[in-house]
């Protein structure tokens, strides 16, 4: 079976799996190193994780992923 995420390592990427209703996120392991975030950063949900993003979009992620899909992110 393939490795996924000694692919991702490999070539210096990263992956995320979101469960929207639970606001989880499971980052594959080599994340914190590719974006550089000490293991006391909260990234473990998409809320905690959003804050660390850029706010020049007046709506969040999540709340655009919420709609109904017609609304236009930045």
């Amino acid at each position: 079976m393939t490795d996924v995420g000694a692919i991702l390592t490999s070539i210096g990427q990263a992956s995320y799996v979101w469960d929207i209703n639970e606001d989880t996120l499971d980052w594959s392991a080599n994340f914190r190193d590719l974006a550089g975030f000490k293991p006391d950063i909260d990234i473990s949900c998409a809320r905690e994780f959003e804050k660390l993003l850029s706010t020049d979009s007046q709506q969040t992620r999540f709340a655009v992923i919420q709609s109904d899909g017609q609304t236009k992110v930045d």
